[in-house]
């Protein structure tokens, strides 16, 4: 019988999930899960849910149809749709209006849920599949923690936790870390947001009655935008402005926006923005390059950055050091980081997969065509492209 190995997978999100799917563990293994929020390990910060006090709970959907998630969401759904209806309806009753179609046919795969809800799913499914892992006799660690450093001591790996706690293990499974929004200049102020996601408390504080609301940029996060806008303000008129300067197709294909827009609560501004500073509250000027790459200032009183991933990445210190020690590669040309072949990095043990690994088949816009979790989801099925 061979030597036990002690296998560590750090972060708790849906790409942490499915490493913790494919992880080959014999009775008698090791198995640690690191993360913040790792006693919800499948949802991560992205599929999280908000606290019952706050009116956007369950607004943000998924980026695509049901049934083109992780093999197995859809029916879960159908299966869990009584119980889930009343919450939902009674959070989002717009969204059960918006699938009455769907619904009505059963076809619970056509439509694209609350991401908290696939969040839960996929919390479920590492719960399900982590007890399944001790019934076989598998020992499982979970640690609340954030991890600061990854290194390498004789042939074990030491995880240094920002407590000062270190962790030994035989392999490591990194999976933290993604892009950024492009950034503007002085782009954050009193109302004036890097990000939607993590400030909704900040802007229903200073959001005033009458105000517009201006994105900047045309990415997907104009559509979650737009859904917290009519959540937390339900009886105010949502006024909304895009700096838009290319096709989107998920804005264009979403019926909401397209109502919105017709009737003229959304604003659409051929312009791209290249300069920001948030100057006072209720004061953000905005340099606009717009038709024929004339440009323009203008004040608004309240601008979220919607632009999408830009030359940046938001990686934490962990990854910083790892690129430090050489074990991974930046990728100029994409603003990504390289791996290898399943994800490897230059360090024999350790594997590292997130938003921030440069993929091949990128659509032209950005957007990955098969998300990251489904390429780490099919090491057992065709080989993985990366860069």
């Amino acid at each position: 019988m061979g030597a036990r190995q002690h296998l560590a997978i750090i972060g708790d999100g849906a790409v942490a999930a499915a490493f913790l799917s494919v992880a080959r563990l014999v009775p008698g293994d090791r198995l640690t899960l690191i993360g913040p929020n790792v006693h919800r390990f499948g949802a991560g910060r992205f599929y999280a849910d908000h606290d019952a006090r706050h009116p956007w709970r369950l607004a943000y959907l998924l980026d695509r149809p049901n049934g083109e998630m992780t093999e197995g969401f859809a029916d879960w759904l159908a299966a869990e749709w009584p119980v889930l209806l009343p919450e939902i309806a009674v959070a989002q009753p717009l969204h059960v209006r918006r699938w009455s179609e769907a619904l009505s046919e059963g076809a619970f795969g056509d439509f694209a849920a609350p991401r908290a809800i696939y969040g839960r799913y996929l919390a479920r499914r590492s719960s399900e599949r982590l007890a399944k892992l001790v019934e076989d006799g598998v020992q499982v660690q979970l640690i609340t923690g954030l991890a600061t450093d990854l290194s390498r001591a004789d042939d074990q790996f030491r995880i240094t936790l920002a407590s000062g706690e270190v962790i030994k293990a035989d392999r490591v499974d990194v999976a933290t870390g993604g892009p950024a929004n492009q950034r503007f200049g002085v782009d954050a102020g009193p109302t004036a947001f890097t990000t939607l996601h993590g400030n909704e408390d900040a802007i229903a504080r200073v959001l005033k009655p009458g105000w517009e609301v201006t994105c900047l940029g045309a990415s997907t996060e104009v559509l979650d935008v737009m859904h917290f806008l009519r959540a937390a303000w339900p009886t105010q008129e949502l006024r909304l402005r895009v700096l838009r300067d290319r096709a989107t197709p998920a804005l264009d294909g979403d019926p909401e926006y397209r109502r919105l827009r017709a009737a003229g609560r959304i604003v659409e501004e051929v312009g791209r923005p290249i300069w920001v500073y948030a100057e006072s509250a209720g004061n953000v000027r905005l340099r606009i390059t717009g038709k024929e790459c004339q440009s323009q200032e203008k004040t608004v009183p309240l601008a979220i950055n919607t632009a999408g991933p830009g030359d940046q990445l938001l990686v934490d210190i962990l990854i910083s050091g790892m690129i430090a020690k050489g074990w991974l590669k930046l990728n100029s040309a994409q603003n990504r980081i390289d791996v290898g072949a399943r994800f490897a990095t230059d360090m024999d043990g350790v594997r590292y997969a997130s938003d921030a690994v440069a993929i091949l088949n990128r659509r032209p816009e950005g957007v990955v065509r098969q998300r990251v979790e489904e390429l780490v989801g099919s090491f057992e099925g065709d080989p993985i492209e990366t860069a």
